[in-house]
């Protein structure tokens, strides 16, 4: 970690080794969540910090997923979606719809799902809405497919509307600037 001075402090390190797992902040707590531990396993942990460096273990997530997406929202981190290996080798099994919150206080809410299960989805958020972008998903087929739809929830952690993007990539990133939520870059289901 690094404090505002750049001045960098040890903290204690994450349970596991992890990879591919997601970040969230919820008004004074930093979360990390999910992603692939040894074995090529996937972790439900979720592993907060709070400003005095302090580690707290909070309720796991529904699913031991990586590739899976955070996003904070006024005193909210929210995390959506992901690839749970563990399942049997299907993709329609693998993917994630699962969507949980965790407040100020660390209390875990199992929102709605998406309704698109999928990994390496994309998140942002902006006033008082979240926005959960595209990614690898299920097409039915042996092969996977890439959503085209963007899932919003509101400050009530209600989804609110399911929108068509402008195009399906994976792998994008996404960031805010004044009342709007910006998707960019990514890959289509060609690379």
């Amino acid at each position: 970690t690094y404090d505002e001075y750049l001045t960098k402090k040890e903290v204690d390190p994450l349970v596991n080794r992890v990879a591919d797992l997601a970040g969230a902040s919820a008004e004074g707590y930093a979360l990390f969540a999910g992603g692939f531990i040894r074995g090529g396993r996937a972790s439900k942990m979720v592993e907060a910090y709070e400003s005095t460096y302090t580690k707290i273990n909070v309720s796991e997530l529904r699913d031991g997923v990586a590739e899976l997406t955070g996003s904070s929202l006024g005193q909210y981190a929210i995390f959506a979606g992901g690839k749970n290996p563990n399942e049997p080798n299907s993709y329609a099994s693998s993917y994630s719809n699962q969507v949980v919150s965790y407040d100020r206080s660390l209390t875990q809410k199992i929102l709605s799902n998406l309704g698109v299960a999928r990994q390496n989805l994309s998140s942002a958020s902006v006033n008082d809405h979240v926005f959960f972008s595209t990614g690898y998903c299920y097409d039915g087929g042996l092969n996977m497919g890439i959503s085209e739809y963007v899932e919003v929830y509101d400050i009530n952690l209600t989804k609110v509307s399911t929108i068509k993007s402008f195009g399906k990539v994976r792998d994008a990133a996404g960031a805010s600037v004044g009342d709007y939520v910006l998707f960019a870059g990514g890959k289509n289901q060609y690379g």
